[in-house]
């Protein structure tokens, strides 16, 4: 299986997913949301270093620009390790987001986002075949 297509399975599964718990149990992840800011000691881990590393990772493993649908992945690799730079400079940068993620409305919204970008990775991932070249 080709590196673009193993990164695609997994933000195609990990995006489908979240994407269909935001929407089917919007109070929910209002309520994780909620609880995890309070916690000021993860921010940093959480949305600054765990993205950095794997976005460095990703890149490091898959740095591909052609005209095909694995330029979008490595795009996403560059907005994670660029994401999670500028929160670990910047850590309060996500804190003024906050009442960003404290409603259920706002939390379906992602989930629509998070289930397009699951379907178009799923595709790429599970059903689209790579011709040999």
């Amino acid at each position: 299986m080709e590196k673009s297509q193993l990164i695609a399975k997994i933000f195609g599964a990990l995006y489908l997913s979240l994407g269909t718990g935001y929407i089917l149990s919007p109070e929910h992840y209002v309520t994780i949301y909620k609880s995890f800011m309070e916690g000021a000691s993860l921010h940093i881990l959480t949305w600054g270093i765990i993205p950095l590393v794997g976005g460095i990772l990703m890149l490091h493993q898959h740095n591909i620009w052609d005209s095909t649908w694995r330029s979008f992945v490595t795009l996403w690799g560059w907005l994670c390790v660029v994401g999670g730079v500028i929160r670990i400079i910047f850590p309060y940068y996500l804190l003024n987001f906050g009442d960003l993620f404290q409603s259920a409305d706002t939390m379906i919204s992602f989930g629509v986002i998070s289930i397009t970008l699951g379907l178009f990775f799923g595709y790429y991932g599970f059903i689209h075949k790579i011709k040999p070249g």
